[in-house]
């Protein structure tokens, strides 16, 4: 997506990224919210009750994840890299449906964006907050050093408006 958006065939895109994902230098990124990471573990299993986890935690059990050279599967490298772990991928699927569904039947435990899990059947699952606040922002990327129609500095902006009152009445 980044490429047609610098190529000029598209105007923007909505996009992830996260504190270790690299600086774009002909990009503008503009925020609109933070999705964090969460856990997702088989009900029953030693993670299950607790509230939250760590990364250190979850490397010790075989991991269910995208596959390298997925933006969320790079992100999570980082992450792991960052606190010099190895984690133990037991599985790499593409498609959250499918991951959670085998979380479900046992087979590993997973990371996902929480806003990933929204409309799934978590039916034997339990999530679990990330310790340490781990996510990504979600923002509209902009080529850097170019003009923009109206229009689409007019989209760019309803998300932030609803942003804020949302915030304002929540």
């Amino acid at each position: 997506m980044r490429g047609l958006v610098r190529q000029g065939h598209v105007h923007m895109a909505l996009m992830s990224r996260n504190d270790a994902s690299p600086v774009l230098a002909d990009m503008d990124f503009t925020r609109l919210f933070h999705d964090d990471f969460v856990a997702v573990v088989p009900e029953g299993h030693a993670l299950s009750p607790r509230k939250g986890t760590s990364f250190a935690e979850l490397a010790r059990h075989p991991l269910l994840l995208n596959p390298k050279g997925v933006d969320l599967r790079e992100m999570l490298e980082r992450l792991f890299h960052a606190e010099a772990l190895v984690p133990r991928v037991a599985q790499e699927l593409i498609g959250t449906h499918a991951l959670v569904a085998l979380v479900a039947a046992g087979f590993g435990v997973s990371i996902q964006p929480r806003m990933a899990l929204s409309g799934l059947d978590m039916q034997g699952c339990s999530v679990l907050k990330l310790r340490g606040g781990a996510g990504r922002e979600i923002g509209v990327m902009l080529p850097a050093r170019r003009s923009h129609a109206p229009a689409t500095h007019g989209v760019q902006g309803v998300p932030a408006e609803q942003g804020k009152a949302g915030a304002l009445h929540g």
